[in-house]
């Protein structure tokens, strides 16, 4: 008897810091990213400046709340990581000194500003690293949510990962389509590591996009009708 009143002890002992250690982390408010495209978190995006005359973008980026909801704005402080970007800041991109989290809400948008003004945008694909910082208001949430990658591009160019997704959005490829399907998924074509991830995922989505092509009549920029699939 005596054994299982010391087992007993133990046991409640262990609840109460379990929910102790719950009930830290439910007092503080964290940070982190969580872009949603198509229902699905995803930690990078694609952008294109299409029309080569305009020269900055606001490309929004969404991140979450973990633990209490702010009753207060909240400052959230944005870094680009130099050693994984090949971007210069003040000529490809520009930071705020900090963001703001709104009041009431469990998720919020910022806005990143892209600059159009290298020239080699037209020809490559620039990569921005983005890393949350903690700061006085928010600490940092989720540990493989505090990095976000934009990657971006005076014009779309054909993937390396073509030939492995080829299949799934009709073979051929024109920049038209790429931009369309672009429009349709919410997203650029997926990396080769992000196809054979969710093959099935990008096979959906390029049955979508034939679907498109099925039932609209679009040129590609040499004059050729893009047959659906």
């Amino acid at each position: 008897m005596k054994n299982i009143f010391i087992i007993l002890i133990a046991i409640a002992l262990f609840s109460s810091c379990k929910e102790s250690e719950i009930a830290n982390w439910d007092s503080s408010t964290k940070v982190y990213f969580n872009h949603q495209v198509g229902g699905s978190s995803v930690d990078s995006i694609g952008f294109y400046f299409i029309d080569e005359n305009v020269k900055e973008a606001l490309v929004p980026v969404h991140i979450q709340i973990a633990g209490n909801i702010a009753t207060e704005d909240k400052k959230v402080r944005i870094f680009a990581d130099t050693e994984q970007s090949d971007v210069e800041e003040d000529v490809h991109f520009a930071l705020e000194d900090y963001y703001i989290f709104k009041a009431g809400q469990e998720r919020d948008t910022i806005y990143i500003k892209l600059i159009n003004e290298d020239p080699d945008l037209a020809t490559d694909i620039f990569g921005l690293v983005l890393k949350l910082e903690a700061t006085e208001d928010l600490e940092l949430g989720i540990e493989d949510k505090l990095q976000f990658k934009i990657n971006f591009s005076g014009d779309v160019i054909q993937p390396a990962s073509w030939k492995y997704i080829q299949g799934s959005f009709g073979y051929v490829y024109s920049k038209v389509k790429h931009k369309t399907c672009i429009e349709i998924m919410g997203r650029d074509f997926p990396s080769i590591d992000e196809y054979f991830e969710n093959s099935n995922y990008w096979n959906f989505e390029g049955y979508k996009c034939g679907q498109y092509f099925k039932e609209n009549t679009v040129y590609d920029e040499n004059g050729l009708l893009i047959m659906g699939w």
